[in-house]
């Protein structure tokens, strides 16, 4: 049992960059990566529509694109989807 209203390490600050780095914290799984003006982004490291991780994705721009089939989905850093399978480009 985790508590989970509670502050965790996920990485230190040399360890996220421009490439995407899966963790699991409190047994979920967490995808991170930096912005180009260097934000860090954590986020749910699942893709809602193929239960793939988003790790296995890539980074173009500050947008995470899940590359591992067709479709393709894009994810902001907010954690927005800009991109939907089967849809027209999102904002």
């Amino acid at each position: 049992m985790f508590v989970k209203n509670a502050w965790y390490i996920a990485a230190m600050a040399d360890e996220v960059g421009r490439t995407l780095k899966q963790r699991w914290i409190l047994d979920e799984p967490v995808v991170m990566y930096r912005t180009a003006d260097g934000k860090p982004v954590a986020l749910y490291d699942v893709c809602p529509h193929r239960s793939m991780p988003l790790s296995k994705g890539e980074l173009l721009g500050d947008q995470l694109h899940r590359g591992y089939d067709h479709l393709g989905s894009a994810w902001r850093r907010a954690g927005h989807c800009t991109l939907a399978p089967g849809t027209e480009s999102w904002r």
